[in-house]
């Protein structure tokens, strides 16, 4: 799996994280897991399956979105019951960290 964020991250603006999977119909669900640098515990949202694209698609909202960083992780249900993360090593301890910039220098001159 391929994780990627939307181009920038911009504090109090919602991010888009997708995910290239090679296979999707063993998914039966995909989560988007996320935090900011204040929060102690993950919330949730339900990631889109685009059968087109083979992406996985899911949005952290804004009100999540804060300086200095966002940490998100997937986790997949398999139609078997079984589940996959990515990271697959320690999702919560170590959850891939996207950087967020403030909303004054994000912006253009």
């Amino acid at each position: 799996m391929n994780l990627t964020a939307s181009s920038r991250a911009v504090e109090n603006s919602p991010v888009t994280v997708s995910a290239e999977v090679k296979d999707l119909s063993n998914i039966s669900q995909a989560l988007l897991f996320y935090r900011n640098d204040i929060s102690t515990d993950f919330q949730q949202t339900e990631m889109m399956l685009d059968q087109t694209s083979m992406r996985l698609t899911g949005t952290v909202p804004a009100g999540y979105v804060i300086r200095p960083y966002i940490e998100v992780y997937i986790r997949l249900v398999m139609r078997d019951g079984t589940t996959q993360t990515y990271p697959s090593e320690s999702p919560t301890e170590n959850p891939v960290r996207i950087s967020v910039s403030s909303a004054e220098t994000s912006q253009d001159i």
